[in-house]
């Protein structure tokens, strides 16, 4: 099974999982996803570097046989994952006589993607806890997230717990950026994660930003992971 990477449409790409200049107000209401966490401790979801949470342990994890440097795909993140530091997998793909596999850094409920490409799985710097080309692609939420069934979020379409996973795709855009300290709200393809929010395929969320790599990131709390079957 080839993994293929949902593409998320994004209007004005500095708000879509890039980092932004302007801060967002602190703390966390009904139907609002992220915080304005200092990024000093980790949050829900999170933890002090990047690694796998228990919520998420079932799922296709990879744990690194020696240190490994990684940089995002936007080169504005990048870290050190330790000799034994077990991480989230997020993706698996065969192309090009390459195979990639996506790597998910949790924090604050929220996460941040890395790519790791190599010959073959067997030159990966890794051992995963599942086979990837069998594993199920699915959205995953990360933090407990209120969705709305209109962009001005007056009619509720369900609540989502961190921990929640659908198999499937899915997506969002940005509806709406956050001006003068108010949330972004984006439009959510629930996809895989339909039959959890009541058979709503489309919904919306309010996210404020989070603190990751001493950069201020806006994205839903939304991820695609993988679930050995």
């Amino acid at each position: 099974m080839r993994y293929w990477e949902i593409i998320v449409a994004c209007f004005g790409l500095a708000f879509a999982g890039c980092s932004v200049s302007s801060s967002g107000s602190g703390g966390t209401g009904a139907g609002l996803a992220g915080g304005g966490s200092s990024g000093s401790m980790p949050g829900a979801g999170g933890s002090a570097n990047g690694t796998i949470t228990p919520i998420w342990a079932a799922f296709c994890t990879a744990v690194f046989t020696s240190d490994y440097a990684l940089s995002d795909r936007f080169g504005e993140a990048s870290f050190t994952a330790s000799e034994g530091a077990a991480y989230l997998v997020g993706g698996f793909d065969e192309g090009n006589e390459m195979v990639t596999l996506t790597i998910l850094y949790l924090v604050d409920g929220n996460t941040v993607e890395f790519e790791i490409e190599a010959p073959s799985l067997d030159e990966l710097p890794m051992t995963l806890s599942c086979a990837p080309d069998e594993a199920v692609s699915g959205r995953g939420v990360f933090q407990e997230s209120s969705f709305f069934l209109d962009e001005t979020l007056t009619e509720p379409a369900c609540t989502l717990e961190e921990g929640t996973f659908g198999p499937g795709g899915g997506g969002y855009a940005l509806a709406s950026p956050g001006m003068s300290g108010a949330p972004s709200i984006y439009r959510v393809q629930m996809g895989g994660l339909t039959e959890a929010c009541d058979g709503h395929s489309t919904t919306y969320l309010a996210v404020e930003p989070f603190l990751a790599f001493d950069a201020q990131k806006v994205r839903p709390p939304i991820a695609q992971i993988l679930q050995a079957e």
